[in-house]
């Protein structure tokens, strides 16, 4: 693509925001797009933070698109679901740096706010889980570029801190944490000064170390074991599901997945799904979960919703919809008999680089939702595109079979049909029952 244009998406353009929903989607420049996020940034502004609105001037506003949206455009160009925006300077030679990230359902959310004062950094508020309330909030030396002396967080969203970043001449030494707000120190890490974590010392940490030796040392058994004590003992001192047990549920999820304890993955992930502190850890428990539930345990239902949820939060964290979970949604959702959705699953990915095993599955699984769909002769063609990149011998008698049941279903095309039955049992003698159970009845009416 030229660097002069940007092809955008709409369902990636925020409500009321560059273009309408109604609208197909566009090749457009940049220049119009840095205008379109300036217009967007400038109502945000007068909306929301008054005192910072715009300067009117037009030599100011074609600096400040030039100089700062225009640079952004490259990062749209990646389709990274991102941006910021500036305000214009005010006369404490303060501005404010708003960010703002993608929401499927909803078009672009703030998340952080970044008040500058003569060009350097003075706070930063974040909002982590995305309700528009700021929960984790820095402060900066007015003396010494970057330096933060302090910050402190609300993990658990209850409007007052939690949690506390000490640091020393600039640079962190411990984070302290008071689980359940009674004004005691639960909880201590310390830390090298440059981030990394030395240690840490309070409720579970014991079970948890002994955890993480064992897990270290491959046994999976006396790791997951240690686990249940920390989460035990979190729920004893804190109340029933308290937010620290995520991690555990989350670690427990993996430990049991890679020790192929399937029913307990599942067991696992419920009580992380009841927890209401884990819905930033369900993502990533989804791909475990769901898998399971697709191809070990056979609910499919329930796999196709979770997946749904974890390309939901994928895009959100990278983009773009996931080339891996929309295959196992296509596959679940030709399963289900939803063809519809299994076709939009792959719509969402066509656009996306496949390696040769990913070319045939899309064209295999595309072909497969055609033809339960009744439309034979694209079955065909989308079918003979999987032909050609089955990576086994296996992979091709499936596809011979499709391309059967496909031209059985146009006229005057029989033989060709039971030439190709034929040539997927060679290929794959286990669906010989398969195409017998498909001939038989046809034979009957002769």
């Amino acid at each position: 693509m030229d660097d002069t244009e940007v092809n955008l998406k709409l369902r990636e353009i925020p409500r009321g925001g560059f273009f309408s929903r109604k609208n197909k989607p566009s090749l457009v420049h940049t220049e119009t797009i840095a205008f379109r996020i300036h217009r967007l940034c400038s109502s945000y502004f007068k909306k929301k933070h008054s005192k910072y609105t715009n300067s009117e001037f037009r030599n100011d506003i074609e600096s400040l698109i030039w100089n700062q949206y225009y640079p952004q455009l490259y990062e749209l160009r990646s389709r990274k679901p991102a941006f910021r925006c500036h305000s214009g300077k005010q006369k404490d030679s303060s501005n404010l740096r708003v960010s703002f990230v993608l929401d499927t359902d909803i078009g672009f959310v703030p998340h952080a706010w970044e008040l500058q004062r003569n060009n350097q950094i003075v706070e930063i508020w974040e909002d982590t889980n995305r309700n528009f309330v700021p929960d984790v909030f820095t402060k900066y030396s007015d003396k010494i570029s970057g330096c933060i002396k302090e910050k402190y967080a609300d993990t658990n969203h209850s409007g007052n801190p939690d949690m506390w970043y000490i640091y020393d001449n600039c640079k962190l030494v411990k984070v302290q944490e008071d689980y359940n707000e009674n004004g005691s120190i639960e909880r201590t890490c310390y830390y090298n000064g440059e981030n990394i974590r030395l240690n840490c010392e309070g409720l579970g940490d014991k079970n948890l170390q002994i955890a993480e030796e064992a897990e270290a040392g491959k046994d999976y058994n006396k790791a997951v074991y240690y686990l249940q004590l920390t989460n035990l003992e979190y729920s004893t001192e804190l109340g029933e599901k308290p937010r620290h047990a995520c991690d555990i549920h989350l670690k427990i999820i993996k430990l049991e997945y890679e020790r192929k304890k399937y029913d307990r993955v599942i067991q696992e992930y419920n009580q992380l799904e009841s927890n209401p502190h884990c819905k930033n850890h369900e993502f990533e428990a989804q791909f475990f979960t769901a898998y399971v539930n697709l191809y070990i345990v056979g609910d499919i239902k329930k796999a196709s919703e979770q997946y749904e949820r974890a390309n939901k939060a994928y895009k959100e964290t990278y983009g773009w919809d996931s080339i891996e979970i929309n295959l196992s949604l296509a596959y679940a959702y030709n399963h289900l008999g939803n063809y519809t959705s299994c076709l939009n699953s792959l719509q969402r990915i066509q656009s996306r680089p496949f390696k040769q095993k990913g070319i045939y599955f899309f064209h295999y699984y595309k072909g497969s939702c055609l033809l339960g769909s009744d439309r034979s002769e694209e079955s065909i063609s989308t079918l003979e595109i999987a032909r050609v990149n089955s990576p086994t011998a296996e992979d091709l008698g499936q596809v011979y079979f499709k391309l059967g049941m496909a031209y059985r279903n146009l006229p005057e095309s029989e033989t060709k049909s039971k030439q190709y039955f034929q040539k997927a049992i060679e290929m794959k003698p286990s669906l010989r029952p398969y195409v017998a159970e498909i001939l038989t009845p046809k034979a009957a009416e002769k």
